[in-house]
């Protein structure tokens, strides 16, 4: 398992209420008739370590993987052909605890690398007052992307209304 996936699980899901899972997403490929075709598998997860230990897997298999910034319940459903599905939809996500922004970098964006794309999003967040212990920095292509983990899970609806908030100001 990778520690700094667990570390990062961890920290993000301090709060992990009982019942609730952190769901991980993977990119599947197959072909049928001739055509490739792309779905996405979900997987539910009941601690960090698990989908740490998940996300080292999937890893190990050459799989991006990619989890859901809620905590999920009640979350499993059924089709149409009776297959059982892990479902990651909005009206599943019960508490949420983080806030991401995607910060872009490269040619015909605002920053040239994701050096300055980090270095700006560190002065953005100083100025709004928040300490690099309340966020994690982590490259993304050429850019990065930076999760800020609220104090507390909020539920789903009042969680929304500080994410319009935080757009604004981003």
């Amino acid at each position: 398992m990778n520690h700094d996936t667990l570390d990062f699980f961890s920290w993000l899901f301090a709060d992990l209420k009982a019942n609730h899972f952190i769901v991980l997403a993977i990119k599947n490929t197959f072909t049928k008739d001739g055509k490739t075709i792309d779905y996405w598998a979900h997987h539910n997860c009941p601690t960090p370590e698990v989908a740490a230990q998940k996300t080292t897997d999937f890893a190990n298999q050459g799989k991006d993987c990619f989890y859901a910034i809620g905590q999920f319940a009640d979350n499993v459903e059924t089709d149409i052909k009776g297959k059982v599905k892990v479902s990651r939809k909005k009206i599943y996500s019960k508490y949420l605890q983080e806030l991401i922004c995607d910060v872009d970098a490269g040619q015909d964006k605002p920053y040239a690398s994701h050096v300055e794309a980090l270095a700006a999003a560190h002065e953005a967040l100083a100025k709004i007052g928040l300490t690099k212990d309340e966020y994690a920095a982590v490259r993304s292509g050429n850019g990065c992307h930076i999760h800020i983990r609220l104090s507390e899970a909020l539920p789903a609806a009042e969680w929304e209304k500080k994410a319009l908030t935080f757009k604004t100001l981003m």
